[in-house]
């Protein structure tokens, strides 16, 4: 009977440790399954209504990225038109490196097949983390990101803060928006946005802000913008139209270079200089406005070369010089009006300007370029004013057309030149006894010139 005793008590004895031991692995298993829940805000919240009314998945709200993540983690893949909208409510973004873990950048960045709409506006940052030397930065190559709405806390937008989100289709200013400047290539290759307006708060754009962003089709420039930088909306190739205000005194080198659609342009009164290359190969171009009281002194190198569809321009009285290859290759330009302001036509000024019928150089010019009228094959007449010393090479080679020149000039033999300025002898009649001031026209097709009475 006691043998019978002892081996009942050792069996329940070791029966109570199998429990006990059950008891706290099951603790244990409880205890980390907590760590993994989002805070009661988050969890609570996570049914409600996303107030910006976008379509999608019902709107989540967020006080930590980490929370975000993890319930962006659980989530099934979707797409742009069914993007997750998510209000993310933070004093910070996590980290300023493109693989800070607690970043939001890298909770978007490591669910590249979740989309979503992020609205910050309730968030309280005053600046997106960047680091420039490992072209790192906030939101940089997100590319399931479709839309933001930026806090008003926010006075800058910097360095690639959201270049490369290709799926960003809108951004979003508060009415109370603080934003002063949009810095270099902000939003460089958002290929899906298009259209944006830009705050009142904002004084200047910077290079290559909105490079290649080719579905952009429309841009409000507010009045409070002043300088827009090199490249700044180069490759917008939607784009169809621009009115620059009056405060902007500066547009950069290639700022609207390869804008394919872009038709009109109105330039304020502000602008002082219009960068090289700034219009190159806008295509489509057929209207560049310039305000009465315009104050832009230089149409700068190349600044509308290749825009092939512009057809007249009237240069304001303020402009003293016409750049190198300004208009060349504009070849639908049928008329340009060319004011007693300017004082020099550059190289290649209107080289190839197919379309260009008559010209008129005012007496202010005193230095017309090499190959300024090159090609100019339509060209029938032209008027050479008083204050021209001198006709260098190629000036006028290949106008084909021309039938009539009148100088109002005295050039010396020296300072004209003899190699093809004009078609025909037209050099060797003005030299000749008679010649000099005045009117001399050819038969069509005929080599042989000869001065009017």
């Amino acid at each position: 009977m006691k043998k019978t005793f002892n081996v009942l008590s050792v069996r329940l004895f070791g029966l109570a440790i199998v429990i006990a031991a059950i008891v706290f692995s099951t603790a244990l298993l409880f205890t980390g399954c907590e760590s993994t829940l989002p805070d009661s805000k988050d969890n609570n919240d996570n049914n409600s209504k996303d107030s910006d009314g976008s379509s999608g998945s019902s709107g989540t709200t967020f006080t930590s990225i980490e929370n975000f993540k993890k319930w962006l983690d659980a989530k099934p893949a979707n797409t742009a038109a069914t993007a997750y909208s998510v209000k993310l409510n933070v004093s910070d973004l996590g980290g300023d490196s493109y693989f800070s873990l607690g970043s939001v950048g890298y909770a978007l960045r490591s669910n590249k097949t979740k989309y979503v709409f992020l609205d910050l506006s309730g968030s309280t940052f005053t600046s997106f983390p960047n680091r420039i030397a490992n072209n790192q930065s906030a939101f940089f190559e997100c590319t399931s990101l479709t839309g933001v709405i930026l806090p008003n806390s926010v006075t800058k937008i910097n360095y690639i803060t959201f270049s490369g989100c290709t799926s960003l289709t809108s951004v979003t200013f508060t009415a109370t928006s603080k934003v002063t400047s949009i810095g270099p290539e902000a939003f460089f290759e958002c290929t899906s946005l298009t259209s944006i307006t830009i705050p009142d708060s904002v004084t200047s754009i910077d290079i290559s802000a909105f490079s290649k962003c080719t579905s952009l089709t429309s841009i409000t420039i507010p009045n409070s913008l002043t300088s827009i930088g090199d490249s700044a909306f180069n490759g917008c190739t939607s784009l169809t139209s621009i009115t620059i205000g009056d405060r902007v005194t500066s547009i950069g080198e290639y700022a609207f270079k390869d804008c394919t659609s872009l038709t009109s342009v109105t330039i304020g009164n502000g602008v002082t200089r219009i960068g090289n290359y700034a219009f190159r190969d806008c295509t489509s171009l057929t209207s560049v406005t310039f305000t009465a009281t315009s104050k832009v002194t230089s149409i700068s190198e190349s600044a509308f070369y290749g825009c092939t569809s512009l057809t007249s321009v009237t240069i304001p009285d303020s402009v003293t010089s016409i750049g190198n290859n300004a208009f060349n290759g504009c070849t639908s330009l049928t008329s340009i009006t060319i004011p007693n302001s300017v004082t020099s036509i550059g190289n290649n000024a209107f080289n190839g300007c197919t379309s260009l019928t008559s010209i008129k150089i005012p007496n202010s010019v005193t230095s017309i370029g090499s190959y300024a009228f090159n090609g100019c094959t339509s060209l029938t007449s032209v008027t050479i004013g008083s204050g021209v010393t001198k006709i260098v090479d190629y000036t006028f080679n290949g106008c084909t057309s021309l039938t009539s020149v009148t100088f109002q000039c005295t050039i010396t033999s020296d300072n004209f030149r003899i190699f093809s300025p004009f078609p025909g002898d037209l050099r060797d009649k003005y030299f000749a006894a008679g010649g000099g001031i005045g009117t001399y026209t050819r038969p069509s097709g005929s080599n042989t010139w000869m001065k009017q009475p």
